[in-house]
C-alpha cells in the first residue's frame, strides 16, 4: 500500500465534486494530471507547477483533511452517528403529523418484509430549508450536495438558556453545531418547553461569518414567531435539529456529512448526520 494519500478529484463547471478514495494515482482535473505532491493554496487552488484550477471550499476542506491526516490510511479515523433513531415513541412538535411505522408485508405471508413509514418532513433529526419559513425560499433540491458536506465544530453551550458563545474559531463555510444537552429530555413532555434559544447577536455573527449550516441537539433554535429561524434561512444558512452525540465531538474539528432524503420541493427532510474525526 502506498504511504501517501492519493485522491481522484473531478470538478465540473457547476462546482460539484466526486471523490474516489485511495488507491488511485494523483489528482486529476479535465485530463490534466497532478502528482500527489501538488499543494493547495489558501485560496483553494491546486498549483502544479503554475496551473490554477479553482475548487470549492467544501472540496478543499475534504482534500486538505485527507492529505493532512492520511485519511483512510492511518487507521485512526473515527465515525460518529449524530442522528436520532426513528421510532413512533419520539415526541413530535405540537401540530406535526403523528409518525406511523406499520408492517405491511411479512416473509410468512408474502415472502418478504416491508414497512409503511409515514412521517412529517421535520421528524426526528432533520434539516430545514428556507422554504420552511420563507415564502418563495429555496427548497432542499435547489442545493448541490456540497452544501451538506464540510468542516464542522461543536460549541459547548450546556446550561445556557440564551445561547451566546464566542465564535472566534469559526471559519467561512463551516458547519456549526451547538451542544445544549436539551436532547436528554427527548422522552419527556418538557422537551418542547424551556428550550435553549439562539441569541440574535449570535445569529448575526453566524451570518457575518458566512457559515452554511447551523445545528443543535434540540427541536429548535428559537420559539414563535421564529425570528431566528427566518433570519438564518433568509441568509441561506440551513438548520439541523434534534441531533444527538454532540458531546462526543466537543473541542474538535471534523468532517461532517449531512444527508437529507432526496425529496423534491422539500421544505425540509429527515437526514443522517455523520461526523468523521481523524
Amino acid at each position: 500500500m502506498r504511504s501517501d494519500v492519493e485522491i481522484l478529484v473531478m470538478v465540473n463547471r457547476s462546482d460539484h465534486a466526486v471523490l474516489t478514495p485511495p488507491p488511485v494515482i494523483g489528482v486529476y482535473n479535465m485530463g490534466y494530471t497532478f502528482p500527489p505532491s501538488a499543494r493547495a493554496s489558501p485560496k483553494f487552488f491546486f498549483r502544479y507547477p503554475t496551473e490554477k484550477i479553482h475548487i470549492s471550499q467544501t472540496l478543499y476542506a475534504i482534500v486538505e483533511q485527507r492529505v493532512k491526516n492520511k485519511f483512510c490510511v492511518s487507521g485512526t479515523m473515527k465515525m460518529f452517528d449524530l442522528t436520532m433513531p426513528m421510532d413512533t415513541q419520539i415526541p413530535i412538535f405540537p401540530g406535526d403529523p403523528e409518525p406511523e411505522i406499520i408492517q405491511v408485508a411479512s416473509i410468512k405471508e408474502n415472502g418478504w418484509n416491508e414497512k409503511q413509514i409515514t412521517i412529517g418532513s421535520h421528524f426526528s433529526t432533520h434539516i430545514d430549508a428556507p422554504f420552511h419559513m420563507i415564502k418563495g425560499g429555496k427548497k432542499l433540491d435547489d442545493y448541490p450536495i456540497t452544501k451538506f458536506i464540510g468542516m464542522a465544530s461543536v460549541i459547548d453551550v450546556k446550561n445556557q438558556k440564551l445561547i451566546n458563545p464566542g465564535l472566534d474559531e469559526i471559519e467561512q463555510n463551516d458547519i456549526v453545531f451547538f451542544y445544549t444537552a436539551h436532547i436528554n429530555k427527548i422522552r419527556y413532555k418538557e422537551y418542547f418547553q424551556q428550550n435553549p434559544i439562539l441569541s440574535l447577536e449570535t445569529a448575526q455573527r453566524l451570518i457575518e461569518k458566512k457559515v452554511k449550516i447551523v445545528g443543535l441537539d434540540s427541536f429548535s433554535p428559537d420559539n414563535e414567531p421564529f425570528e431566528i429561524h427566518k433570519l438564518l434561512l433568509k441568509n441561506d444558512i440551513l438548520i439541523v435539529e434534534n441531533l444527538i452525540n454532540l458531546d462526543k465531538l466537543l473541542n474538535s474539528r471534523f468532517m461532517c456529512y449531512i444527508l437529507p432524503l432526496k425529496i423534491m420541493d422539500a421544505d425540509g427532510a429527515p437526514c443522517r448526520v455523520i461526523g468523521v474525526l481523524t
